[in-house]
């Protein structure tokens, strides 16, 4: 086990926490149990089932609150996969959220990037790499 104290509350738990819940309402039983959301405390759980979607997460059967990854926006889709671990940490702004902070085997979510130097996400590219594609119609008509 490993263990940060924040007064009473674990901010990090046991490594090996299965998610309990269905795709897109992931659900975990952290023990010692944590009892109230607190800022910056990172749990990290084996996902069961893989998002497909939108989700929430709920330690110890506490309120369901977003997951959201590292551009802050809601999860698409493959962020979290079976049989994989994901790391979030909790963020009491905005009504409260866990955000992604790595999770293995899954997509990542990118911000989208401001500077010369930073990662751009797909939405910025636009078309710039999309594929067209051709259709050649040929009639073959026999030398006389």
């Amino acid at each position: 086990m490993i263990r940060i104290a924040l007064g009473d509350q674990i901010l990090v738990g046991f490594l090996d926490h299965v998610d309990t819940g269905d795709a897109n309402a992931y659900t975990a039983d952290f023990v010692p149990p944590v009892t109230a959301l607190v800022e910056g405390m990172v749990l990290r759980m084996r996902v069961t089932n893989a998002n497909t979607g939108p989700s929430t997460f709920s330690p110890n059967g506490l309120a369901a609150k977003p997951l959201v990854g590292g551009g802050h926006g809601a999860l698409q889709g493959g962020e979290l996969v079976p049989n994989g671990n994901v790391w979030m940490q909790y963020n009491a702004g905005a009504g409260g959220a866990w955000i992604i902070v790595a999770s293995s085997n899954g997509a990542t979510q990118v911000p989208k990037g401001l500077k010369s130097l930073h990662a751009v996400n797909m939405s910025q590219l636009g078309n710039y790499f999309s594929i067209h594609s051709l259709s050649v119609t040929s009639t073959l008509t026999a030398a006389r």
